[in-house]
């Protein structure tokens, strides 16, 4: 039911907070669980990539003037 802005807001603050998540839970279950060296080397490719998907899109939540909060570090 949102639209223009307040859209575009809520679905760049869902898009952080999943980045978040899956970094987590790249950082917090998968990697630890990887015992074959490709796929901990594939981890750590997707993580990068992850990674900066989520610092783009802080900066465009930041530049739709919505604040970032930040996620606590494990």
């Amino acid at each position: 039911s949102l639209t223009g802005h307040d859209f575009d807001v809520e679905f760049v603050t869902n898009q952080v907070d999943r980045q978040r998540d899956c970094l987590a839970m790249i950082d917090l279950q998968l990697v630890p669980s990887a015992r074959i060296a490709e796929i901990r080397a594939h981890l750590a490719s997707l993580r990068d990539d992850i990674d900066h998907h989520l610092r783009d899109g802080e900066e465009l939540k930041r530049n739709l003037g919505s604040p970032i909060i930040a996620a606590s570090t494990h």
